[in-house]
């Protein structure tokens, strides 16, 4: 829940920056700044005292965090494709596309992750949806589709009125198809 209400801090702030630097600046500042925040992780959980304390925590996979091993010839690829084209392309394209539309739109697009993700991992990797799952994949689309039709429509409250919805509903419709989503990934074994 915490990474949720960060995430979103990190949206609105990001859309600040983006009308001030564009997107792709904000998106380069951000990996630096959280690029060196994790260097600071790893080198500060290597220090004798703060390891023993992670490692009696039951942390023991943040206690000794491999800096530079693991790489080789046959992961590079891996690698680079996550990094730049799944990370960095992914963020950049975020960013632009906030600064060409508000917060609430990007952020709305960005909900499609969460329902692409099982439906992805059900045709790659052959995992099954579960019956909650796809009722949380429903509830994200159709909170998703009303938010994005209420902007759309331009006339917001004349459009409500006539569906007899508001859009904190829509957004209700949302955080309950995200929770479905989450039980299903509890119990699918959580790869979301």
């Amino acid at each position: 829940m915490i990474s949720t209400l960060l995430f979103a801090v990190y949206g609105v702030m990001g859309k600040r920056r983006c009308a001030r630097f564009g997107g792709v600046v904000v998106t380069c500042a951000s990996f630096l700044c959280g690029g060196a925040e994790m260097l600071f992780m790893i080198l500060f959980s290597r220090l004798p005292m703060v390891n023993k304390w992670l490692a009696g925590s039951g942390l023991e996979l943040f206690a000794n965090i491999p800096l530079l091993s693991g790489y080789s010839w046959n992961t590079l690829p891996w690698m680079l494709m996550i990094c730049i084209i799944n990370t960095g392309l992914g963020f950049a394209c975020y960013f632009k596309a906030m600064e060409e539309t508000s917060a609430q739109e990007t952020s709305l697009v960005f909900f499609l992750k969460p329902v692409l993700a099982p439906v992805f991992a059900f045709f790659i990797l052959g995992e099954v949806i579960s019956w909650n799952m796809g009722l949380g994949i429903a509830f994200i689309l159709i909170g998703s589709l009303l938010a994005l039709l209420c902007q759309v429509c331009g006339r917001c409250k004349n459009f409500r009125k006539r569906l007899g919805h508001k859009s904190e509903e829509a957004l209700s419709v949302q955080l309950k198809g995200l929770l479905a989503l989450q039980e299903g990934a509890d119990y699918a074994g959580g790869y979301l």
